[in-house]
């Protein structure tokens, strides 16, 4: 399995456990009734399982499945692999900040911290997609 998938597996299932366990903390507020400040924890947890656990997880299965390009070339251009890679885990880690930065620093620093995480997301979103597009392609077993 190729490094970047495995960083990708890893981050992902570091996001998911983390994000259960923020979801668990929330569930102990809703059992006992202690703890309300626990809900503030709600979005960073769907947030780290949802983006952190599932996305991370389908792109590094994806960048190890998806065949290779050719003689010599093998998975494409993996500096923008890596950038994805980067890109997702810093957006993660703001946008679970979030609400730490907005006791901190207050509701206009963390609306910054929020959108900067989004636009991170979508950067990912589109460099993972840049360096995979050239590696879909119809299979050699299909009769065209």
């Amino acid at each position: 399995m190729p490094r970047l998938s495995r960083f990708f597996l890893r981050g992902g299932f570091i996001c998911l456990a983390v994000g259960m366990l923020a979801g668990g903390l929330i569930l102990v507020q809703k059992g006992t009734g202690r703890f309300p400040f626990f809900w503030v924890l709600l979005p960073a947890h769907i947030y780290l399982v949802l983006v952190g656990g599932v996305t991370q997880c389908a792109l590094g299965v994806s960048y190890w499945i998806l065949p290779r390009l050719g003689a010599g070339q093998g998975r494409g251009n993996t500096a923008l692999a890596w950038s994805s890679y980067w890109a997702l885990n810093t957006a993660i880690l703001l946008v679970t900040l979030h609400p730490a930065t907005e006791i901190a620093l207050g509701a206009p620093a963390a609306g910054v911290t929020f959108v900067c995480g989004g636009v991170l997301q979508g950067v990912a979103a589109v460099v993972f997609a840049l360096h995979a597009w050239p590696r879909i392609r119809p299979s050699q077993a299909s009769p065209r």
